[in-house]
């Protein structure tokens, strides 16, 4: 299966090279595009939240502020109260700051992989600036559909928690028994080494000292001072030995880990770059493909199964349309919807869809960071597709409001 997989992937980029190579001025133009939407738009809003936030997680405040919510969280969704902070972070910067805090988390040693995949199903989410100012206002010119999309995204998110809160249950308590297997048998071995170093010190000890250890009784005064200085000497130079080998390995061990002020911020700067420019990579690439793909008609093919289902239930064609090219990128999904005609009432409930699915690029951009702790991808579109659904159900019970 994945030999075929392989094989279909591998068609499909050799079409889009042949699509780009086509008309490469108009679209070398789509990709200035994008980095243009990434630089004017995305950079400028997400970037100081991911140093900030980095910033916060390297002092470890986070989990003394996570108490705070952590009877809630623990109830709710069986994760710790840091996860309350990761999801106001997301609400407050948008995507993909949830999957990056997760992930942070994670590669700290700060949650477990299990509360890693809870936490990651209600904390990826857009932030207000998106959709109030560049949807609501920006397409729609209305600051009421803001809210609403807005309050209808953050419930929707938090019930597509409760769905996943037992995930992975039972693969922690295995990977929780075999933890304790490793250190009971860690321990042992210790325990055998600290012994056999022990007897072997005593041997030595005896063989260097004989009329300290062999009949003690009879060794004269003078011996046994000059044997127990001796041995007070060679004790005190192992103490030393010892704590110069502990201070070696500790500063082997924590080599990598910012001890220092300074190193707190380089490390930021350089995860907050890194992130930030991994955003702009799937921002450029995906606009450039979500045009070409409209330029060359590809898009309204792919659009005719959504609109087949939605003419089911007498739902215009143009939100089908709309549907297929948020299922790309969102924010050409919800403009698509903003130059239909069609009755904002109408409008509302597919715009809660993909603003809580995100589409295929907010997916990729967000997976980079779950793949430190081996997410799967078709367990992450999974609660993707049921944050859209859940979000899009919360938005008809609102609709009558417009």
């Amino acid at each position: 299966m994945k030999k075929y997989a392989k094989i279909i992937f591998t068609f499909i980029i050799i079409a889009i090279i042949m699509l780009f190579v086509a008309n490469p001025a108009q679209n070398i133009k789509y990709t200035l595009d994008g980095l243009n939407i990434w630089a004017k738009n995305l950079l400028p809003a997400l970037f100081p939240f991911f140093f900030l936030s980095r910033l916060l997680f390297s002092l470890g405040q986070v989990e003394r502020l996570g108490n705070i919510v952590a009877p809630v969280t623990r109830r709710l969704y069986h994760v710790p109260g840091s996860s309350g902070l990761i999801y106001i972070m997301s609400i407050i910067s948008g995507y993909p700051m949830g999957a990056k805090l997760v992930s942070d988390m994670y590669l700290d040693g700060k949650i477990t992989r299990s509360d890693a995949m809870k936490i990651t199903s209600f904390t990826s989410t857009s932030g207000p600036l998106f959709i109030i100012g560049t949807v609501a206002i920006g397409m729609f010119h209305s600051a009421r559909l803001g809210i609403i999309l807005l309050i209808c995204h953050m419930f929707g998110a938090l019930l597509n928690g409760l769905l996943y809160r037992n995930i992975g249950k039972s693969s922690r308590k295995i990977k929780q028994n075999k933890k304790n297997f490793a250190s009971n048998e860690t321990t042992i071995a210790k325990t055998a080494l600290v012994t056999s170093n022990h007897n072997a010190l005593n041997f030595a000890h005896i063989n260097i000292y004989p009329s300290c250890n062999i009949m003690p009784k009879l060794a004269n005064t003078n011996a046994t001072r000059k044997c127990n200085k001796l041995a007070k000497e060679d004790s005190s130079a192992d103490s030393s030995q010892t704590k110069a080998s502990h201070n070696t390995t500790t500063t082997r061990i924590f080599a990598g880990v910012p001890q220092k002020v300074d190193n707190v911020l380089e490390d930021a700067m350089y995860g907050s770059i890194k992130s930030i420019l991994i955003v702009g990579g799937y921002v450029t690439l995906f606009y450039l493909l979500i045009s070409m793909l409209s330029d060359y008609q590809i898009l309204k093919i792919l659009a005719y199964p959504v609109q087949v289902i939605l003419g089911l239930f007498h739902i215009d064609p143009a939100i089908g349309l709309a549907i297929a090219s948020g299922a790309f990128e969102m924010t050409s999904g919800c403009l698509d919807l903003s130059l239909a005609a069609i009755p904002i009432n109408a409008v509302a409930p597919a715009l809660s869809f993909i603003i809580g699915f995100g589409g295929i690029s907010v997916f990729m951009q967000a997976y980079t960071f779950l793949k430190s702790f081996d997410m799967s991808a078709g367990k992450f579109f999974l609660m993707k597709f049921s944050q859209g659904i859940l979000s899009m159900l919360c938005c008809m019970a609102f609709v009558f409001m417009l």
